[in-house]
C-alpha cells in the first residue's frame, strides 16, 4: 500500500516537472521562477527572517520586484538587529546600512579565523582572507543599501524589472550567508 507521503511526494515531483518546462520551480509548496535562485536553507534561519525571505520570494514571483527588494532588505535589518543585540554593539538603527552590515560581520571574525586555521591556513593568510572578505561584505552592504534606496517600495514605487530585483536578492543572500 502506498502511503500518503509517498503519493504527495509523487504529485509534487510531477508538478515540479511540469513547472520546469515553463521556467518555474517549487519550494515548500510555493512556485517561483527558476531565474530566482535563493540557494539557502531557510528553515535554519530565525523564524522572522525566514518569513521575510518567503515574503521576498512571493513578491518576486508575483512580479512585485520593488516589494521583493523591500522584504529582502527587511531580512537583513532583522538579522543585523539580532547581531547588534546579541553582541551588545549599539543601536543598529543609528548606523548607516553599509556600516550596520559591516559591523555585524566583524562580530564573526573569531569564528571565521578558527575555521580557516582548522583547515591549515596560516595566520598571515587567514588575516589576508579575513580582510578581503570583510571588505567584500562592506562593499556588498553598500550595493544593497543603494538598491534599497533606489528600488525598495518603501521609498516610493519605482518601475523595476526582475534583473535588478534578482541582483538585489543575490547580494542579500551573500550577506546573509556570511552573517549566519
Amino acid at each position: 500500500m502506498v502511503s500518503y507521503s509517498e503519493t504527495w511526494a509523487s504529485k509534487i515531483s510531477e508538478i515540479e516537472k511540469a513547472l520546469s518546462i515553463v521556467g518555474w520551480g517549487i519550494t515548500e509548496r510555493i512556485p517561483y521562477p527558476l531565474e530566482l535562485q535563493i540557494d539557502i536553507e531557510i528553515s535554519e534561519l530565525p523564524e522572522e527572517i525566514e518569513e521575510e525571505l518567503k515574503q521576498s520570494v512571493k513578491r518576486y514571483r508575483d512580479c512585485d520586484y520593488s516589494g521583493a527588494v523591500t522584504s529582502i532588505c527587511g531580512a537583513i535589518d532583522l538579522l543585523t538587529e539580532n547581531i547588534y543585540f546579541k553582541n551588545n554593539i549599539g543601536d543598529h538603527k543609528s548606523a548607516a546600512y553599509q556600516e550596520r552590515i559591516s559591523k555585524s560581520f566583524k562580530t564573526k571574525r573569531k569564528e571565521y579565523m578558527d575555521v580557516l586555521k582548522s583547515h591549515g591556513i596560516s595566520t598571515p593568510n587567514a588575516d589576508l582572507l579575513w580582510s578581503n572578505l570583510s571588505k567584500s561584505i562592506s562593499q556588498a552592504g553598500y550595493v544593497l543599501g543603494a538598491y534599497r534606496r533606489e528600488f525598495a517600495d518603501v521609498h516610493g514605487s519605482k518601475e523595476l524589472d526582475s534583473i535588478i530585483s534578482q541582483r538585489t536578492l543575490d547580494t542579500a543572500i551573500f550577506i546573509i550567508r556570511n552573517l549566519l
